[in-house]
């Protein structure tokens, strides 16, 4: 309905993604299964920015967008997706997921890619998390990942990606995730014109959080945790019968 669309945009707003659709730089269109796929280059006062939008009958449209600065690392982690489908490694683990990944795409929004498995097969699912919960994804079925990748390749050949400000992906530790007590943490070090900073996400099902600590506080970040580590030293999940109010 139209109150749910708004109530998205306003999201969307918050979040820092401007819904003002500016004119398409250049398009590149795919049919892809069921669903239609669009790979925009498009403008607003914001800047140039890329979408990519999916259209289908059960879902409607989906979309997300990046900045055009932040292309290259989304190609470069869309790449990953492309070898390992090409593999054919065709075990799927935990429940389904067969990869999946994340990197910070700025200070404000992560990227999280799920290379899953259902009775109809194949497929990706990219999201982004914005502050204040609002999301965006696209589900592109895996037939179609490397077409969306080339498309990705041939618009930031034909024009550019608008990077020269922030430090390239490649310089930066790379991403480092774990699995603890059914939550998932993600550590994402990104950069944008303000610097370096690091993202450290707590993701379950329903629920996701995330918190920014720039390269400055890097040091203290992690002697404070060590500080912890060493007067409290992991002893295993408390039981049951253990008293809470006591700890």
């Amino acid at each position: 309905s139209a109150c749910v669309i708004n109530k998205a945009e306003k999201m969307a707003e918050r979040a820092g993604e401007s819904m003002e659709e500016g004119p398409d730089l250049a398009t590149r269109q795919f049919h892809i299964q069921s669903k239609r796929f669009y790979v925009d280059v498009k403008q607003n006062p914001r800047g140039r920015y890329l979408k990519i939008s999916e259209i289908s009958q059960a879902r409607g449209r989906d979309r997300i967008t990046f900045p055009m600065s932040h292309v290259p690392a989304f190609r470069d982690h869309l790449r990953q997706y492309v070898d390992f489908l090409g593999e054919g490694d065709d075990t799927p683990r935990d429940g389904g997921v067969l990869k999946q990944s994340s990197y910070a795409a700025n200070d404000r929004r992560q990227i999280f890619f799920e290379l899953r498995e259902n009775d109809r097969g194949r497929f990706l699912r990219i999201y982004c998390d914005g502050n204040y919960g609002a999301k965006s994804s696209v589900a592109i079925p895996g037939t179609g990942v490397s077409q969306i990748y080339d498309a990705v390749c041939s618009l930031l050949e034909e024009l550019g990606s608008d990077d020269h400000a922030l430090i390239p992906q490649d310089t930066l530790p790379e991403s480092v995730q774990f699995l603890a007590e059914g939550k998932k943490f993600y550590f994402d070090p990104g950069s944008n014109q303000r610097g370096v900073f690091l993202r450290v996400s707590e993701v379950q099902r329903s629920y996701r959080n995330s918190i920014t600590i720039p390269h400055c506080a890097w040091e203290d970040f992690r002697d404070s945790l060590s500080q912890f580590i060493d007067q409290m030293p992991y002893q295993g999940p408390l039981s049951r019968g253990d008293d809470l109010e006591d700890i």
